[in-house]
């Protein structure tokens, strides 16, 4: 585990769905702060799937056309740090503690109960008036509607993509889970739309009129490559910040070839190719596999793992159609579904009781591995490669 201190103070915070799904507490927070959130023009973008490297790639853009950027993402690959980034680089140990400290303090003083994210959220807000940032992104953490960046006043506001997961929390149906997403949606001002499923576009556009917000829509008429669809949102996003007074030069060319950690990321040792990817849902996964297959082929040894609110057989099987075998290893007591060999497994997987196993095992028998599901699968396999043979370099 990378910045210790940092993940035993987030801990310290109240983590329970009941701080994390009502905006009343942070509000009352940043009320008490005098409200930094309205102090820096801010996009707010959402999704199912790519909102993070849309997030990404946008702060590399404002970045290379002159203004300080801060970038807000979660979760994170290898440390808490990763999460709040300025012009690309990540804050200090030290300042994040400090920062941190003092919001436990003070809202343990004003009795309000805070979630480790909301408390991330905010260290990111007055960071972004601390850093005295241009513009600050925001990566929404899950759904929209009662997300702690929900309280972010977006100049701008993006869905990604609209897909079935944390169906538990966000609602069983893709027109529920549209309806949380959309909300995002700020009065008066644009939200920019990438929406394949119709269902889940109609309930976009009903919960933006509802909210008198004004749509956007750039999701394309054919099927297109996920990468032309993100361009597709860049451009607009550049194009509707413009209006409001920047001057954005859109050179997706220039970003064209940008590494993002843990995203489609191939790590070399020796003959062997490691792909490390953290889709961690029903389509994400089925996107990595037509993309592994297409650049690769297939005959992978496949390391997986995920959350336990999630589809875990769907993913597995699609997993199954390029793997010669997958392994499967458990997550952190946090994050675990239990014990992965009481799964009616398909012939092709066995259960491994270390992540440490699993990698070994792999190298032995293959010269093309993936390692792909939670976040909290591929960040450790980051920092356990990097360990023994020096790549891929860290986060932060």
């Amino acid at each position: 585990m990378l910045d210790p201190e940092i993940e035993k103070l987030l801990l310290s915070f109240k983590n329970n769905y009941k701080t994390i799904l009502n905006l009343e507490h942070i509000k009352l927070f940043l009320q008490y702060l005098g409200n930094p959130q309205n102090n820096v023009p801010a996009i707010l973008i959402g999704g199912t799937n790519g909102k993070g490297q849309v997030a990404t790639l946008l702060s590399l853009i404002l970045e290379q056309s002159g203004y300080k950027t801060l970038l807000y993402t979660s979760p994170h690959l290898e440390t808490p740090r990763e999460r709040i980034r300025i012009n690309n680089s990540s804050i200090s140990s030290k300042l994040m503690i400090d920062i941190l400290q003092t919001i436990k303090s003070d809202s343990q003083k004003l009795k309000i109960l805070l979630s480790p994210f909301e408390a991330l959220t905010i260290t990111a807000i007055l960071l972004s008036k601390l850093s005295k940032v241009d513009i600050a992104i925001f990566e929404v953490g899950l759904g929209g509607r009662l997300d702690a960046t929900n309280v972010i006043p977006a100049t701008i506001s993006v869905i990604t993509s609209v897909e079935l997961d944390h169906t538990h929390i966000l609602g069983e149906s893709i027109e529920k889970i549209a309806r949380e997403k959309a909300a995002i949606a700020k009065k008066g001002r644009p939200i920019i739309i990438n929406c394949l499923n119709k269902k889940a576009k109609k309930e976009i556009y009903v919960t933006a009129k509802q909210m008198q917000a004004i749509p956007i829509d750039v999701t394309p008429k054919e099927p297109v490559s996920e990468k032309k669809q993100h361009c597709a949102l860049l451009i607009k996003i550049v194009e509707e910040l413009n209006k409001t007074g920047f001057t954005i030069h859109t050179d997706l060319k220039s970003i064209e070839n940008i590494k993002i950690p843990g995203r489609f990321e191939t790590v070399e040792i020796d003959d062997k190719k490691i792909i490390l990817d953290v889709a961690h849902n029903p389509s994400a996964i089925e996107n990595l596999v037509s993309k592994v297959k297409t650049k690769y082929g297939n005959k992978f040894i496949t390391i997986f793992s995920t959350a336990k609110d999630k589809n875990f057989v769907k993913m597995l099987n699609t997993l199954t159609d390029i793997s010669t075998k997958v392994i499967l290893v458990p997550l952190p007591n946090r994050y675990r579904r239990g014990k992965v060999d009481t799964y009616n497994l398909p012939k092709n997987a066995v259960a491994v009781p270390s992540l440490a196993k699993a990698i070994e095992k792999a190298l032995k028998i293959s010269n093309k591995i993936l390692i792909t599901g939670s976040f909290y699968l591929v960040g450790p396999s980051r920092i356990f490669l990097r360990t023994l043979y020096g790549v891929p370099p860290p986060t932060v």
